[in-house]
């Protein structure tokens, strides 16, 4: 009888199969994942649903180009001189790469890499601390206030800058906004002027910040999917697509902004100076706006917007900028907001309406 030892058995078809066909489908199929998702992957500051492609501010705006480098347009105002962003070196954002998020505040655009890093550039010559960011990791959405910056970590945590005690008018221009570091369970942040606002797991809301104008009373808001920061007001994105706004405590603030209870099959809302704005599910818009005019009902293929006191922003399923106010148009090829629900319910729209 041979013996055992030196006569193995006799490998089948089957085991070489396996042997050799488990490696390729496990390389195909990530072959397939990383056309799928894209070559840089799909990191969560490249797929949160929040993050927005397009950012309307105070005196400027900002989108991020499909490419990942970033378009801005503004001025600086300082009294009566008015100096545009393009004429100032501090305002350069031609050294960014592998931007998917943009905030704006009044005298600075943030943007979030996909490496979950976050970038400043603005006027220094109104430093807040807002520029504060470089040590931020694990970011993955951003938002900008007139002089601060915020952002969402991984894990439901919040950072924000804080507003430098010994800057003139630091004690009227803090009022509580920054202070977001017991925060958690947090899946969307914003923020304005005077407040931060944030949007728990379970669908309710918190705000730090100015409480004179009714901002903070959201403590009742349940079932809240998206949230937004005006200047003097909060805005809630309900689950069955309609809206809910902070009531206006003081009449002068008070342009109409908060005059949201009739609209409905809403996908995405922003807010920002006496304004507030939405995108509906057929990719049209609605929209109060007390400082500016301009026809924003003939906007179609919306799929996110902006708004603030310098203007708003539409931005259409082509990537093209519709804009209303000082807002810039002409802005073609921006990034697509593709993994918010927005860009999904209105592509889907869509697909729809030319399928009948």
């Amino acid at each position: 009888m041979p013996d055992a030892q030196h006569n193995p058995k006799r490998r089948t078809p089957i085991f070489w199969l396996a042997v050799v066909g488990i490696p390729v489908v496990v390389v195909v199929v990530g072959i397939v994942l990383w056309f799928t998702l894209g070559a840089h992957g799909d990191t969560q500051a490249e797929t949160n649903p929040y993050g927005q492609t397009i950012a309307v501010g105070t005196y400027g705006a900002a989108a991020v180009r499909s490419d990942g480098t970033v378009a801005i347009s503004g001025y600086i105002r300082n009294n009566q001189d008015v100096t545009a962003w393009s004429e100032s070196s501090e305002f350069d954002a031609s050294s960014w790469s592998d931007i998917t998020q943009v905030a704006v505040g009044i005298d600075h655009v943030v943007g979030l890499r996909s490496d979950g890093t976050v970038v400043v550039i603005g006027n220094h010559d109104n430093d807040y601390g807002q520029f504060d960011v470089s040590s931020w990791t694990d970011i993955v959405q951003v938002a900008a206030g007139s002089n601060h910056t915020v952002g969402l970590r991984s894990d439901g945590t919040v950072v924000s800058t804080t507003i430098d005690p010994d800057k003139p008018d630091s004690n009227v221009l803090d009022v509580g906004q920054t202070d977001v570091s017991g925060w958690t369970d947090i899946v969307q942040v914003d923020a304005n002027a005077y407040t931060t606002v944030g949007l728990r797991s379970d669908g309710t809301v918190v705000v730090v910040g100015d409480a004179s104008y009714g901002a903070c009373d959201v403590s009742a808001w349940r079932n809240v999917t998206q949230v937004a920061a005006g200047t003097y007001h909060t805005v809630g994105l309900l689950s069955d697509g309609t809206v809910i706004s902070t009531s206006m405590t003081k009449s002068d603030g008070d342009y109409g902004q908060t005059e949201v209870s009739d609209w409905t099959d809403i996908v995405q809302i922003d807010a920002g100076f006496l304004s507030t704005c939405a995108v509906r599910s057929d990719g049209t818009v609605e929209y109060t706006m007390g400082f500016t005019d301009g026809d924003m009902e003939s906007w179609t293929d919306i799929v996110e917007i902006s708004s603030d006191f310098y203007g708003a922003m539409g931005l259409r399923t082509d990537g093209e900028i519709m804009a209303v106010g000082e807002a810039p148009t002409g802005w073609t090829d921006i990034r697509l907001p593709i993994y918010s629900p927005a860009y999904a319910a209105v592509t889907s729209s869509e697909s729809k309406t030319k399928a009948n």
